[in-house]
């Protein structure tokens, strides 16, 4: 049988992924965001996935429980083909019942229930959708241990894990058994499984057909990690479900054969383009439709980081458009909230208006959280900005959890200043962290 090819125009996906954590007992790994953003850039690569980069929703990194479910909930109603959730971070399992909870930026180890999305809140929004094909995909630990527990028993804890996260009617392929942690190796852009996941969907496999199913993922997926002493992944799902094509497979004889002419390659990309640019006109028009603050705000945002890759003289003007949006927001914490997301989101792209966006926040705990997730992302290209970022926060405790923040994003580039910034901090713990 040959692979089914989805109807981009007709499918969802959410892409969810919190880089660092406030609990100090929940470590940070930096590596998470580049998970997010080079997942959705190859779901929305036009000769990849093709995915609309308006239905591919990335869930800002500093986004709350009522967040992810708000965008899950909306893309589960909004799916007719494909609904595809990603999720990658700490899996926790509750103290009593072991359920299965994916932590977010604020999830506290103590009270999973209050501050983790739990994950049959995900089955449920899943179960719920008209969604031909579900798919969910979870580069995770379940074993809890980042906070220090381990799991007795092997065999009966993954059967009872994988059948928790089993969702009827669904493919799931998750990133090691429920006894083991996800890693994450030295060097690499991301972790281990999504590393190896944007690998085979970027260079594609000359095993699979014209399109790379979910079949054909795992299949390599488990050899390449088996091949690496790494843990295996895991899936349950229906077997048709292994011939879902999600992405264009670049080293099949279709896509490798008669090469077009370079000129038609250019009228095509041309044509894209201004594509791009209508649709990115349109999709800002109707945000500033919405007339709740928060959901425009959201909106606006969620165009401006589409904008960011095609057309960035319109970003800046889109990210005026966000924080006067804010500004309307009648909820003080839904406001500050919302401009820290929005700062970490466009901090790469433009660290003056992120810094000056997370100065704006007037509760200091938030704004402290934003300036982190800002020096973070700006530390790879200006770490003396990104240190001096960093130190203009007064509260040590929170001071400390930013260099941590900054001192892992560069570390591996700059081993020596990372080393010698993480035994300035005066706070064992937190030192213990950064080392």
């Amino acid at each position: 049988m040959s692979e089914r090819v989805i109807d981009p125009a007709r499918s969802r996906i959410v892409l969810v992924g919190p880089a660092y954590y406030e609990d100090p007992q929940l470590e940070n790994v930096p590596v998470i965001a580049n998970n997010i953003s080079d997942l959705a850039q190859v779901l929305t690569n036009e000769k990849l996935g093709g995915f609309n980069p308006f239905h591919c929703i990335a869930v800002p990194s500093a986004a709350g429980v009522a967040q992810v479910g708000d965008v899950l909930v909306r893309a589960a109603e909004e799916a007719e083909d494909l609904l595809l959730f990603y999720y990658s971070g700490h899996g926790l399992l509750g103290p009593r019942r072991r359920e299965l909870y994916l932590s977010l930026a604020a999830t506290r180890h103590d009270q999973l229930a209050f501050t983790a999305v739990p994950f049959e809140a995900v089955r449920d929004a899943c179960l719920q959708s008209r969604a031909t094909s579900r798919v969910v995909i979870l580069d995770s630990c379940y074993s809890g241990r980042a906070i220090g527990d381990t799991l007795a028993g092997n065999d009966e804890v993954d059967e009872a894990v994988l059948g928790e996260i089993e969702v009827s009617g669904a493919y799931t392929l998750t990133s090691s058994p429920a006894n083991r942690a996800a890693l994450v190796l030295p060097g690499e852009r991301h972790t281990a499984f999504t590393e190896r996941l944007l690998a085979m969907l970027s260079a594609g496999s000359p095993a699979a057909g014209t399109m790379i199913s979910l079949g054909d993922i795992y299949r390599h997926l488990h050899t390449r990690l088996r091949a690496e002493g790494l843990p295996l992944p895991q899936r349950c799902g229906v077997n048709n479900a292994d011939l879902l094509g999600l992405v264009r497979n670049v080293q099949s004889g279709h896509a490798s054969g008669d090469a077009p002419a370079a000129a038609d390659t250019a009228e095509s990309e041309r044509v894209a383009s201004t594509d791009m640019s209508q649709r990115l006109t349109h999709a800002e028009r109707i945000a500033n439709t919405i007339g709740d603050g928060l959901w425009r705000t959201r909106a606006l945002a969620q165009v401006a980081l589409a904008a960011d890759a095609f057309d960035p003289e319109r970003v800046g003007r889109l990210i005026d458009q966000v924080e006067q949006a804010a500004s309307t927001i009648a909820n003080e914490e839904y406001r500050w909230q919302a401009l820290s997301a929005v700062a970490a989101s466009v901090a790469a792209a433009n660290p003056d208006r992120a810094e000056h966006m997370a100065n704006t926040i007037t509760n200091t705990y938030t704004r402290w959280q934003a300036l982190s997730a800002v020096a973070a992302a700006v530390a790879a290209a200006d770490l003396d900005r990104a240190e001096h970022m960093a130190n203009t926060i007064s509260n040590k405790d929170y001071r400390w959890q930013a260099l941590s923040a900054v001192i892992a994003a560069v570390a591996a580039a700059n081993p020596d200043w990372a080393e010698h910034m993480a035994n300035t901090i005066s706070n064992k713990d937190y030192r213990w962290q950064a080392l």
